[in-house]
């Protein structure tokens, strides 16, 4: 989130830095139901986040001229170093 946490949407992002805190304060009361909840929001949380940065890099990759990853050349070639 420190890198990333410029590009996020800034409701996702506030609501990431609660639960952090919440876990923070979970994990110094040993509050291990609380823990467990937390950490699965959390990981919901994180791969929301990861796939909104993937959608964006592949839009930013796509909007690129000259980058189509459909533009293949096929070439054939041949070992000039085997007798």
């Amino acid at each position: 989130m420190q890198e990333k946490g410029d590009s996020l949407d800034p409701t996702q992002k506030e609501q990431t830095q609660k639960l952090r805190d919440e876990l923070k304060t979970a994990l110094d009361n040993n509050d291990i139901e609380t823990l467990k909840k937390r950490i699965s929001e959390l990981e919901q949380a994180a791969a929301y986040m990861a796939n909104a940065q993937a959608g964006a890099k592949a839009g930013e990759e796509s909007a690129t001229p000259g980058s189509n990853p459909d533009d293949v050349v096929d070439a054939d070639f041949s070992d000039k170093n085997k007798a």
